[in-house]
């Protein structure tokens, strides 16, 4: 029987993505004007919303399932095309992680807080024991080449998709998971949540709100 790595994604993001966005949208009262920014998302999380914005979702792909209540446009969410907050909120869902450096993540951050007058940023927690995306314990605890060693035949991601060593390079080097106190310097405007499984803060959230 062939498993699909998105299959087994879907089990923890079903519940964990719907309650995030119960949340975000009682914390922000989200009303059909109001005008958000989804940085790097995809449609699916809107449909755990009850309350159809005014959203645009950018990505530096058009995604292969369009919903037809968002806006698209491809861009890099490092340089948007964008004014100074233009948007009611600027919201990004597991991106930050994902862009190699600081020196990129800082220019995402910027960028967040610039064109969004309040915002709503989650990414996975470093200090958490399960690394999310290799859905394998301890693993992002050791250093980057030793990950590329073990990822293919000791992580539940390697198991299932059965990645070249391209693939397991590429995926290494892109993922940079953040902690508590790199998410306060990244946003110092922000009030942090932690987001928790077994009474551990399993990823962070920081959300301002004017």
């Amino acid at each position: 029987m062939n498993i699909n790595i998105h299959d087994v994604y879907k089990i923890f993001q079903n519940f964990f993505r719907k309650k995030r966005m119960r949340e975000f949208q009682f914390f922000f009262q989200i009303k059909e004007n109001t005008k958000i920014i989804d940085i790097g998302g995809t449609p699916t999380n809107w449909e755990y919303i009850g309350t159809i914005p005014d959203l645009l979702l950018v990505n530096v792909f058009f995604p292969k399932v369009k919903n037809q209540n968002c806006k698209y446009l491809v861009a890099d969410g490092r340089n948007l095309p964008f004014k100074n907050q233009a948007f009611d909120i600027a919201y990004s869902n597991s991106v930050i992680e994902h862009l190699q450096n600081i020196e990129n993540q800082i220019k995402f951050c910027e960028e967040v807080q610039r064109v969004g007058k309040n915002y709503y940023v989650q990414t996975p927690n470093k200090f958490f024991f399960i690394e999310p995306h290799y859905i394998t314990p301890f693993i992002h605890f050791f250093p980057k080449f030793e990950q590329k060693k073990l990822l293919r035949y000791f992580s539940i991601w390697g198991l299932i998709t059965k990645p070249s060593k391209e693939s397991i390079k590429k995926i290494v080097n892109e993922i940079k998971l953040l902690g508590p106190k790199e998410m306060r310097e990244l946003f110092p405007d922000s009030k942090i949540i932690f987001e928790r499984f077994l009474f551990m803060a399993k990823s962070i959230i920081v959300v301002k709100r004017v």
